[in-house]
């Protein structure tokens, strides 16, 4: 769920929770172990441009190393910057 703030900006949060589960396919066998991840969004309008704005989105904000399948390698923490450009409307 995503909060309104003032100046035309937005935070949101999510917490995703995978329990643990076994895997059989192929030569992939095991378990697959518990997570939990934060997830942080933030957007904001740019007011010196109008319709620029800047999003930011972390995924894995705590940074746990963890494995999503059997034998995949552990990832971590994600940070990804976007600019959007919105075309005034004619």
């Amino acid at each position: 769920m995503d909060y309104g703030l003032p100046r035309s900006s937005t935070v949101g949060a999510t917490v995703h929770h995978i329990g643990a589960f076994p895997v059989r396919f192929g030569p992939c066998t095991g378990t697959v172990d518990d997570y939990t991840l934060l997830d942080l969004r933030l957007r904001s309008s740019l007011p010196a441009v109008p319709g620029l704005s800047v999003n930011v989105t972390a995924q894995n904000v705590l940074g746990t190393d963890h494995r999503e399948f059997v034998g995949s390698p552990a990832l971590g923490r994600m940070v990804v910057a976007r600019l959007t450009y919105e075309l005034p409307s004619p």
